[in-house]
């Protein structure tokens, strides 16, 4: 069952590096422009920093909508086979991962991103 729980921690990675990313972006470019980002306000493209971030934001996102079903059917299988003696520590931190990478697209960081 290691292979499970190294396989979970491994899909674990995407929604987690697509969140750092992008909060980090944002917040680089209110620490450079003084005012938390809108929409529109300053345009992503042209902060100067777009260039640096993008390609890591945009492939961790990507990553993350490919594996997101195969971490939710791999997080089952390993609930089920270990009904008697797991433990839940890369289970809920992989869910953690996950929660926070959706609050994000939720969010208006998102949106201003795509803008």
């Amino acid at each position: 069952m290691k292979w499970l729980k190294r396989i979970i921690w491994l899909l674990g990675i995407p929604p987690l590096a697509f969140a750092i990313t992008i909060l980090t972006f944002y917040f680089h470019v209110a620490i450079q422009d003084g005012h938390l980002p809108t929409y529109n306000n300053p345009d992503p493209k042209y902060t100067g920093l777009y260039v640096y971030y993008a390609t890591i934001i945009e492939t961790s996102l990507t990553l993350w909508f490919y594996t997101f079903l195969v971490w939710l059917v791999i997080i089952i299988v390993y609930l089920f086979k270990n009904k008697d003696n797991y433990t839940n520590k890369p289970v809920v931190a992989t869910i953690i991962f996950q929660v926070m990478a959706i609050l994000v697209c939720m969010s208006e960081v998102l949106e201003w991103f795509v803008d």
